[in-house]
């Protein structure tokens, strides 16, 4: 099978959790569970064209909500794109209007289940 593929790893030990990477799982015989998804096409770009063209947001909007994950802080998000954090809750309170949304929280899930679907497309 061609493609990339997303790879995670549960420890089914408790104390073993922690752990990062396959030495763990090699190096001591213990049994994990793998889970493998192939990725195909989507993704970022896909999500970017669903929140253009359903929710009518800017491309200066899609690249601040596709980067609102949950990993970053939106002054952080605001310095990785590189424009101010005033810039930054400018588009997130216009984001906030056209989806009809009042609180990151419910960005960052929707932004997860975007890049989710697009994903499985």
């Amino acid at each position: 099978m061609a493609g990339d593929f997303a790879l995670t790893i549960i420890s089914l030990r408790p104390d073993l959790r922690r752990n990062r990477g396959l030495t763990p799982w090699l190096a001591a015989g213990e049994v994990a569970l793998v889970v493998m998804k192939r990725c195909g096409p989507g993704g970022p770009a896909d999500a970017g064209r669903i929140l253009s063209q359903r929710y009518r947001l800017s491309p200066a909007e899609v690249r601040l909500v596709l980067a609102m994950d949950g990993r970053l802080a939106l002054s952080d998000v605001a310095a990785a794109l590189g424009i101010s954090y005033e810039t930054a809750r400018w588009h997130l309170k216009r984001v906030f209007a056209k989806l009809g949304i009042s609180r990151q929280a419910e960005l960052v899930a929707m932004v997860l289940a975007l890049k989710g679907s697009a994903l499985d497309q």
